[in-house]
């Protein structure tokens, strides 16, 4: 009989210490704006230049993934409130359909996901 021993405890991150690729935060009770340094992805940068331009003051973040390199997209928006998950959906990726980044960046965007700030009421 074998028997698995289970693994020591990780220890827990530090809140906050994860840092997307590119973050644009806005308005009146948003955090300040926060972006990396880094230039390492001219992908997540242009499309989150791309989506600010869309959203000026809202919360927009755009972060390349560990998994298959993907890109993540989150836009919250008091535009999208009232909307339909279908229609925010839509709105979210014809933008990132436009985006000045090459059809296989597009294609790679995993992950779009568009809130309005009802949705956390």
């Amino acid at each position: 009989m074998t028997v698995k021993q289970s693994k020591p405890a990780k220890t827990p991150r530090k809140t906050g210490s994860a840092k997307p690729t590119a973050l644009k935060s806005g308005g009146a009770s948003a955090r300040p704006m926060t972006r990396t340094t880094k230039t390492e992805d001219p992908a997540a940068a242009a499309l989150l230049q791309h989506l600010t331009t869309h959203f000026p003051a809202e919360t927009v973040a755009v972060k390349r993934t560990g998994v298959r390199n993907r890109l993540n997209v989150l836009v919250v928006s008091s535009r999208f409130n009232g909307m339909t998950t279908a229609k925010k959906e839509k709105v979210i990726w014809e933008l990132i359909q436009s985006a000045p980044i090459s059809e296989v960046e597009k294609a790679g965007v995993g992950f779009a996901l568009a809130l309005g700030i009802d949705d956390f009421i």
